[in-house]
């Protein structure tokens, strides 16, 4: 499976939490969608950790929040890092 499509299924912090744990590990997901959750900032900073480690995880992340809360700094950090020089 290359491809995961979590849109709308009411993930919070704590579903987060143990996802992020998987796209630790994971070397095979290129793509993951996880619009119309409400993470939290502490479920999108688990996930933006997730994705800043050595596995680098999907290619492709869909993050719509559906609870209103902003991306945390965690996420403009995470993106800061692909256009480093």
């Amino acid at each position: 499976m290359t491809t995961l499509n979590l849109e709308g299924n009411n993930i919070r912090a704590e579903g987060a939490a143990a996802l992020a744990s998987a796209l630790r590990v994971n070397g095979v997901l290129k793509s993951i969608n996880l619009r119309g959750n409400s993470l939290g900032t502490e479920g999108w900073c688990a996930i933006f950790a997730a994705l800043s480690g050595p596995a680098r995880g999907p290619q492709r992340v869909s993050m719509r929040g559906g609870d209103g809360v902003p991306w945390p700094a965690a996420g403009a950090d995470f993106f800061g890092s692909f256009f480093l020089f």
